[in-house]
């Protein structure tokens, strides 16, 4: 749930829950990746921190992936 939006989801995905969805579809073919909204004067603060988290983690995961791939002997 991230209150900094203009149409917030109550009982929507936690940011854990989203990370795992996410890490089981994107692989090293990922392109893009939007974070579609995060609304200041809506936001405590939680919406802004999620929408940081989650772009960091899937960079780092695709970076990782991509790796993965140049170099198959190393985890």
């Amino acid at each position: 749930y991230a209150p900094g939006v203009s149409n917030p989801e109550p009982e929507g995905l936690t940011l854990t829950s989203l990370l795992e969805v996410l890490n089981l579809v994107i692989d090293r073919r990922i392109v893009g990746l939007d974070v579609v909204e995060v609304c200041p004067p809506f936001d405590n603060g939680l919406a802004a921190i999620h929408a940081a988290k989650l772009l960091f983690e899937e960079i780092a995961y695709v970076s990782r992936s991509l790796r993965a791939s140049f170099n198959p002997e190393q985890d």
